[in-house]
């Protein structure tokens, strides 16, 4: 970060929230406060922070995938070819 932040960028998309709050810790020290940066995960850290992040809903992942293996009902085990799943993630913008 301190490498960059000389060289003017305009945002950060970070692949957790731990490195987003390491960026923006970098950031202020920088004195770029503003600087708009992005984390992964939608922790509590990045939300009491005001750092925007993307969710990734992990219980309607856990939800899809016990719907794969026992069926819509969930009363049984399903033996079929394997199936995508594809759950949206939310962008969280602080």
């Amino acid at each position: 970060m301190k490498a960059l932040l000389p060289n003017g960028i305009d945002g950060l998309v970070c692949a957790s929230d731990a490195l987003a709050i390491g960026a923006h810790l970098a950031a202020v020290q920088a004195g770029r406060p503003e600087l708009p940066i992005v984390g992964f995960d939608n922790t509590a850290a990045a939300e009491a922070l005001g750092i925007s992040s993307v969710e990734q809903l992990p219980e309607r992942v856990a939800a899809g995938i016990l719907e794969m293996l026992m069926g819509p009902e969930g009363n049984k085990v399903v033996r079929q070819e394997p199936k995508g799943l594809l759950v949206e993630p939310r962008l969280i913008v602080r």
